[in-house]
């Protein structure tokens, strides 16, 4: 908002507040837009992407929204903001996917675990049941012991061993992770590309920069290394083009690779 007004010297004087969004939002009809605390929501700079918690399947891309849609938009805010106050969550949590039941789940950025948040009620107790069970069990069972963690309930955490079951679909729900992060970073990546360019234009250092992977790139790249347990590297052009090269040293690496895939040879 800015006010103007003329001070006792007749100088007009302005005052601008700027809009500082708080949390980047991901439609389910591919269209993105970050929200400030005022439930606005804000279009995309050319000029910068806001590093923020990111939340996907918003169910609307109506600029005037329904009353249910605005509430969403407000659990999204304080879910937000409560992930922000802690460097810990920021490290840790790669994404929010907005269920069809309006509740929320995150996706960590280790391990293949689905973490259950519920709605927005009591979101600070929650993520601090979270901290200690990361504190107290993940450290010692591992990061991908778990299929489910739930955080939804008072004061306790109930989480969900892998099974045989779990096993089966933690490989294709991975790869369904690997493409939806995949989507989503190229989302995010886009306008910081552009401003990259640009700056790299005007330095003339343009191509040594654009084909550096972006931290987004670099953290998909290592979940697929720590999916296949071999080397893996991810190259990706700026106009969304890439490819992706899994090597192997043998043939028992290979079936492994396969196997992860939920790919037979008949």
């Amino acid at each position: 908002k800015a006010q103007l007004f003329f001070d006792n010297n007749e100088k007009l004087q302005v005052n601008v507040t700027e809009r500082e969004p708080v949390a980047r939002v991901f439609s389910s009809y591919g269209t993105t837009f970050y929200v400030d605390k005022e439930v606005s929501m804000l279009p995309l700079s050319d000029k910068f992407s806001a590093r923020l918690p990111v939340f996907t399947n918003f169910p609307s891309d109506k600029k005037v929204l329904l009353p249910s849609d605005s509430s969403l938009l407000r659990d999204i805010i304080s879910i937000s903001q409560a992930i922000q106050k802690d460097s810990f969550y920021m490290a840790m949590i790669e994404q929010i996917d907005i269920t069809p039941q309006n509740t929320f789940e995150m996706l960590p950025k280790l391990g293949n675990t689905i973490i259950v948040v519920g709605d927005a009620k009591n979101i600070k107790k929650k993520l601090a049941n979270l901290r200690l069970f990361y504190k107290e069990i993940i450290v010692k069972a591992g990061w991908s012991r778990y299929s489910e963690i739930n955080i939804q309930y008072n004061n306790q955490v109930v989480a969900k061993r892998k099974g045989v079951e779990d096993v089966r679909a933690d490989s294709l729900r991975t790869l369904q992770l690997i493409q939806l992060i995949a989507d989503n970073a190229k989302r995010l990546s886009e306008d910081s590309l552009q401003t990259i360019v640009q700056d790299n234009e005007k330095n003339s250092s343009n191509s040594k920069i654009q084909n550096q992977l972006s931290p987004v790139y670099q953290r998909l790249e290592n979940k697929l290394k720590d999916h296949f347990g071999t080397q893996v590297q991810l190259q990706h052009q700026k106009n969304g083009s890439g490819k992706i090269t899994i090597s192997y040293n043998d043939l028992n690496a290979l079936n492994k690779i396969l196997e992860a895939m939920q790919v037979t040879i008949s």
